[in-house]
């Protein structure tokens, strides 16, 4: 019993000597466990000194009507599918709340004659806008839609660019 509690104690002062030799390894135990807080690295980035300046883009005045009445064409042939494919009222009243905004940003860029007769088209837009407010059941979204319809048509046949080309306002920029 003796030789067995002799060997015991033998064996746990063999494995602490071993754990403690391998803890401490070549540096102090305290040196070892210490964090030490990191340098800050030197910044070897050049500040610019002179900053380019690039001149303003200039836009053509045709070219930004083109873009216009093109994202009114995508806009009048979304709702118009959404009329006929869906039901639901804001996204109708999402897509009407994009064309009337195109076709007012073509608007500005026409002189009186033309202008006139768009804010026309887009305030009979606005009514039937306005139409989409009333509940489901009171609105006769057939008719809506022809109206709808009916204004697009107004839009497309007399206010394609190449018809309204010496209707708009400003001078063509140089584009480069």
């Amino acid at each position: 019993m003796v030789n067995n509690f002799v060997r015991r104690q033998f064996i746990i002062i063999i494995l602490l000597a071993a754990f403690c030799l391998t803890a401490a390894g070549c540096e102090t135990l305290r040196k070892k466990f210490v964090r030490n807080k990191k340098e800050a690295a030197e910044s070897t980035v050049e500040p610019i000194l002179d900053p380019i300046d690039y001149p303003a883009k200039q836009y053509d005045p045709i070219e930004k009507y083109k873009y216009h009445y093109s994202m009114f064409q995508v806009w009048s042939k979304e709702i118009s599918q959404n009329f006929t494919s869906s039901m639901n009222v804001y996204r109708q009243k999402y897509l009407c709340s994009q064309v009337i905004e195109q076709l007012q940003l073509m608007s500005e860029m026409l002189n009186a004659g033309k202008k006139e007769k768009l804010v026309g088209a887009i305030s009979m837009l606005e009514k039937n806008s306005a139409k989409l407010d009333n509940p489901i059941a009171m609105a006769n979204l057939n008719s809506v839609a022809t109206d709808f319809e009916r204004n697009f048509k107004i839009v497309r046949v007399d206010f394609k660019p190449k018809m309204v080309e010496k209707e708009i306002v400003g001078k063509p920029a140089s584009l480069k």
